[in-house]
């Protein structure tokens, strides 16, 4: 909004328009008039044509008698007789993720070269401003995704056997083939041992063995997926 605000501001224009463009999408983000009102069904509202060469040439698009220039290409611009209007692409490298097009009636203003160099000077920086601000947004994304798994995984599993998935890809899975050990322990004999011990002593030998295997198996990084009894 404040990209169109100022487009509109710096080429007294009548109309201004911020379109994204994405995998050969056309998708208009804002439409605004000079009084700050939202301009209804806005792809119907501005030429095609111009949009489609801004974004196959990655040129911009300046002309000050669109109702000759466009005639027979245009009946939009014909009905609402718009009269000059500029087109500038956002550009990141080589890379065209947008446009801002804005337009006049007969009745407002005409047009200049200059207009057209304001225009594409001030889309040169408003291109960098929205490719940093979607890359934020991702990057945010990306980070609760992640945290999402860590908090679901770490019920589970060790923090640290946790980080080292999430470094695993395979094709922007997570997900990997690996050379894994298993390994089973069982208490040989517990049940007879168990008859000849208190309930007390039971749980004070249970709680000695397991801390020992438990932490042998830690020191090595392995996971501990669940005691068992009578199995």
């Amino acid at each position: 909004e404040l990209v169109v605000e100022k487009g509109i501001g710096l080429t007294n224009a009548e109309r201004g328009f911020l379109i994204r463009f994405d995998d050969g999408n056309h998708t208009f983000e804002v439409a605004r008039n000079r009084a700050w009102q939202p301009i209804e069904a806005p792809e119907k509202k501005i030429s095609r044509s111009v949009i489609a060469s801004v974004f196959g040439t990655g040129e911009p698009v300046l002309t000050i008698d669109a109702q000759s220039d466009l005639a027979g290409m245009s009946q939009t611009i014909a009905a609402l007789e718009i009269w000059s209007l500029m087109c500038a692409p956002l550009k990141v490298k080589d890379r065209v993720i947008g446009c801002i097009y804005v337009d006049s009636s007969v009745a407002e203003q005409e047009f200049s070269q200059e207009s057209l160099n304001l225009l594409q000077a001030f889309a040169d920086q408003a291109a960098i401003a929205i490719e940093n601000a979607t890359l934020y947004q991702e990057m945010m994304q990306s980070r609760e995704a992640e945290k999402h798994v860590r908090q679901v995984f770490q019920k589970y599993v060790p923090k640290d056997v946790v980080q080292r998935a999430l470094k695993i890809s395979d094709g922007g899975k997570l997900s990997s083939k690996q050379v894994a050990t298993v390994l089973f322990s069982d208490i040989r004999g517990f049940t007879s041992i168990s008859e000849r011990m208190e309930p007390e002593g039971v749980v004070a030998f249970l709680n000695d063995y397991l801390q020992r295997m438990v932490a042998i198996v830690f020191d090595e990084g392995g996971i501990v997926d669940k005691f068992i009894g009578d199995a």
